[in-house]
């Protein structure tokens, strides 16, 4: 699939319903303020996990997975403790052993994963020949697996049902990144990408999500930062998919990933 890209400025790319920003560590809580106020104002209140907001207070926060507490708050915290040359970011054993961090992960629905499975459904069930399709395309791969598709797609509408009420009309969420920027022939210096997802739910249309667009394109076109590459959206989501499954890479994978391979004992 092909993916447009609309490169706005040469710090600013807009991919689909996805802006991408390059900044400078001094930016970080001014851009996730603006990008907070504007999201607020036509799609809800953007969250941080509890866990990230007592890790940057000095704590061990615990990640429930829970998008409970308001960005500004985590955002102000911030501001309090970090200096714009202070290099700080979040991680955790799994994700520091691939050099993973993030500095802001919020969205606007506490569970975002419930929002997007909710969606996901919702294709399928709108879409039942490609449902059967699929089906037919796993039972080809699968020869001995034949699967009950009715007793699969009443499981679907009623997963699809129980999430319903939970799920909003519109979705956004703003990530930060730290990334390395050459700063000369010698020296690199670490620069940040943003990035602010939109997403239609069970909104009627997109009246609210592409005011919201406009004005954060508008609002984030005037921030100077580390001009990116066209490679930004790609690595950005690869970074997020790799981040995701760290843990079982570590928990299948980890005596070869912590170190050279123990083949032989170090004292014989």
């Amino acid at each position: 699939m092909e993916i447009k890209l609309n490169v706005v400025e040469p710090n600013l790319i807009v991919s689909g319903d996805g802006i991408y920003l390059g900044l400078d560590g001094k930016d970080i809580v001014p851009v996730g303020l603006d990008v907070d106020w504007i999201v607020m104002n036509h799609i809800g209140e953007l969250k941080v996990s509890k866990g990230d907001l007592e890790t940057i207070g000095g704590g061990k926060g615990k990640q429930n997975g829970e998008f409970d507490t308001p960005l500004n708050e985590y955002l102000q915290e911030f501001k309090a403790r970090f200096n714009s040359d202070f290099c700080f970011s979040i991680t955790d054993d799994s994700t520091r052993l691939f050099g993973l961090s993030y500095v802001v992960n919020a969205a606007t629905h506490e569970l975002p994963w419930e929002a997007f499975f909710w969606k996901e459904l919702a294709g399928i069930i709108a879409n039942p020949d490609g449902f059967n399709r699929n089906c037919d395309n796993n039972e080809k791969k699968l020869k001995y697996i034949r699967i009950d598709r009715k007793r699969t797609f009443e499981e679907i509408k009623k997963l699809h049902d129980e999430l319903e009420p939970k799920t909003p009309d519109n979705f956004a969420g703003i990530s930060i990144l730290p990334g390395r920027f050459p700063y000369d022939d010698k020296t690199l210096v670490v620069k940040y990408l943003a990035h602010v997802t939109l997403g239609q739910l069970k909104a009627k249309d997109r009246t609210q999500l592409e005011l919201a667009k406009s004005k954060l394109v508008e609002k984030l076109k005037k921030v100077k930062g580390p001009a990116l590459s066209l490679d930004a959206p790609c690595l950005q989501q690869q970074i997020w998919r790799l981040y995701f499954d760290a843990p079982r890479l570590v928990r299948d994978y980890g005596d070869v990933l912590n170190s050279f391979p123990r083949f032989f004992k170090l004292d014989p």
